[in-house]
C-alpha cells in the first residue's frame, strides 16, 4: 500500500517530533511489509524440491534449494516494483492464493469443482481439411480444440525445462514492462528458478514476443510448424518489421494468466500448449457484451484487484450469476498438446493451472479478412494504406474486396483523406483569395464612386454659392437706382 505524505506548518516544537513519530512509525510499516513479503520469498519449500527432482528432472543445486536466491529476490522485486508501480511487495502476495490455489486451480484441474464443466468442442487434425476448417470454425465462429498437433513438432521433446535451460539457461527474456514503455528483462535460469518457488498471487509471466529476432532463442522457430488451418496470414504481404505483433513465446506459472480481452484487430488465434494445462473462459461478442459488462466492472469493489486468478475466482462467477442468461459462455481445460482456435472478436481469459510452457499466433486469413480489415484501416490507418497497396501486387482478390468494402462504408483511406484534406484546403484558399480581390475591387469601385458624388455635390454647392451672390449684387444695384 502506498502511502500519502502531507505537509503540515507546526508552531510548536512538540508537535513538530509528534510528525517525526508518525513518519518514522509509518516508514516502519512499510518496512514491516517489506520484510514480511521477504520473508516469505525466503521460506523454503520441500514440495517444491520434490517437484524440481521428480517431474522436472532438474539436477541444478541452485533449484534444489528450496527457495529462491537472496540476489534472484532482489532482482525480481526491482521487475516488480516497475512492472506494477502502484502495488507495493506486500501486495503481490497479500491474497495468498498460493496457500489457496487448491481452491482455484487443483480442484478444477483434478475434475472436483462441481461448478466446472468443460464444453469445449475437440477435434483431431486429421479428420478435417483446412477448406471445411475455414468455413464451419473461422466464418462460422467457432471456438475449438484441435487434437493431433503438437505431438510432431520437435519442439514436444525441445521445449522441455531441462532442455530449454540446456540451451538457453543466460538468455534474456522479457518478463514485464516499465511505465515507460522498457521491457524488463531476465534470463531464462533466473525466471524458471522464480517460477519454481514464487509465492505470488499473480506470478509475472514471460512473454516473448520477438522470438524471430531473439538472438539466442531464435532456432526455437524451428522447433514449431504453424498448423495447416493458419498457414495463411494475409498481414505476411509486409515486412516481419511492419507487421502488427503476431507471435509469442510464453512461460506462465501456476496462478498466472490474462484477464478478459479480445486480441487487437479482431485478428483470430491459435495458442498450442507444449507444456501444461490452461483453463479457458471464452464468451461469444454481440451486442451489448461489453468490456465493462464481461470484466464485471460493476460487479467489483474498488478494493478488490481483478487480476486472472481473482477473475477465475470470484469475478467470472459473480458475471454468471448476474448476466448469464444473456451471455453464451464456453470453458474448458486444454491440455498439453493440444491447441486451440479462438476466433476473432470473442472475449476469452486464461489461467494457467499448473506451470505452462506455450506458443501462440494471431493471424488474419480470407476467413476473418473482412472483420480485421474495418478495424485495421480504422485502428492503423498508416498501416492499413501500406497494407493495401501490397495486397493489390500480392492478393489482388482480396485487395479488390478490400475496395469493395470500403465503397459499401463510404470509406475514405487516410492517404486519400489526406490528398482530400489538401486539395479542399487548397480550394478554400483561392476562394477565400478570390472573396478577398473581389471584395477589394468592390471597395475601390464603391469608394471611387462615391468620391465622384461627394465631387459633383461639392461642385453643384459652389454653383448655387456663386448663383446667390450674383442675385445678391444685381438686387443692390436696383435698389441704388431707384
Amino acid at each position: 500500500m502506498e502511502t500519502k505524505k502531507q505537509s503540515t506548518t507546526l508552531s510548536t516544537s512538540n508537535n513538530e517530533q509528534s510528525t517525526d513519530d508518525t513518519q518514522k512509525s509509518v516508514d516502519d510499516q512499510q518496512q514491516d511489509k517489506s520484510s514480511r513479503a521477504l520473508a516469505l520469498q525466503q521460506l523454503v519449500d520441500e514440495k517444491q524440491i520434490y517437484y524440481v527432482k521428480n517431474v522436472l528432472r532438474l539436477n541444478d543445486e541452485d533449484l534444489l534449494k528450496g527457495r529462491m536466491s537472496d540476489k534472484l529476490i532482489e532482482t525480481i522485486n526491482q521487475v516488480k516494483l516497475k512492472h506494477r508501480t502502484s502495488l507495493s511487495l506486500d501486495g503481490w502476495s497479500e491474497d495468498n492464493y498460493y496457500i489457496r490455489q487448491n481452491l482455484v486451480c487443483d480442484r478444477v484441474l483434478h475434475g472436483q469443482d462441481p461448478e466446472f464443466k468443460d464444453t469445449i468442442e475437440r477435434i483431431h487434425i486429421d479428420e478435417i481439411s483446412v477448406d471445411e476448417f475455414i468455413e464451419k470454425y473461422e466464418k462460422g465462429s467457432r471456438p475449438v480444440i484441435i487434437q493431433g498437433i503438437v505431438e510432431r513438432w520437435p519442439a514436444s521433446e525441445e521445449w522441455g525445462v531441462q532442455r530449454l535451460l540446456e540451451k538457453f539457461s543466460d538468455a534474456m527474456f522479457k518478463i514485464g514492462e516499465s511505465d515507460s514503455g522498457r521491457k524488463l528483462k531476465v534470463s531464462l535460469k533466473q525466471y524458471i528458478e522464480y517460477m519454481i518457488y514464487n509465492r505470488d498471487d499473480s506470478p509475472l509471466y514471460l512473454f516473448e514476443s520477438s522470438l524471430e529476432d531473439h538472438p539466442q532463442a531464435k532456432v526455437m522457430m524451428k522447433d514449431y510448424e504453424v498448423p495447416k488451418f493458419f498457414k495463411q496470414n494475409l498481414f505476411s504481404a509486409l515486412k516481419e518489421d511492419d507487421m502488427p505483433p503476431h507471435r509469442w513465446f510464453l512461460i506462465g506459472p501456476k496462478r498466472s494468466g490474462s484477464e478478459i480481452h479480445q486480441d487487437p484487430l479482431n485478428t483470430s488465434a491459435w495458442n498450442a500448449s507444449v507444456c501444461g494445462h490452461k483453463r479457458w473462459i471464452l464468451i461469444e461478442p454481440g451486442p451489448g457484451i461489453t468490456k465493462k459488462l464481461v470484466r464485471g466492472r460493476e460487479l467489483i469493489s474498488k478494493e478488490e484487484d481483478d487480476e486472472a486468478i481473482h477473475y477465475f475466482d470470484f469475478i467470472f462467477p459473480r458475471v454468471k450469476q448476474t448476466y448469464g442468461h444473456r451471455l453464451r459462455i464456453i470453458e474448458g481445460i486444454q491440455r498439453p498438446g493440444e491447441c486451440i482456435f479462438v476466433p476473432g472478436q470473442w472475449w476469452h481469459a486464461v489461467l494457467n493451472l499448473d506451470d505452462t510452457i506455450a506458443i501462440t499466433q494471431n493471424f488474419c486469413n480470407y476467413g476473418n479478412f473482412d472483420r480485421v480489415w474495418i478495424d485495421t484501416r480504422t485502428g492503423r490507418k498508416k498501416l492499413s494504406c501500406k497494407w493495401l497497396k501490397l495486397l493489390k501486387l500480392k492478393e489482388p482478390e482480396t485487395y479488390q474486396r478490400a475496395l469493395e468494402l470500403n465503397k459499401r462504408d463510404d470509406f475514405i483511406m487516410w492517404e486519400e483523406r489526406s490528398d482530400y484534406e489538401r486539395k479542399k484546403k487548397k480550394k478554400r484558399r483561392r476562394r477565400s483569395a478570390s472573396n478577398s480581390s473581389s471584395s477589394s475591387s468592390s471597395s475601390s469601385s464603391s469608394s471611387s464612386s462615391s468620391s465622384s458624388s461627394e465631387s459633383k455635390t461639392s461642385s453643384h454647392r459652389s454653383n448655387d454659392k456663386v448663383s446667390r451672390d450674383s442675385e445678391k449684387m444685381r438686387s443692390r444695384s436696383r435698389e441704388l437706382d431707384h
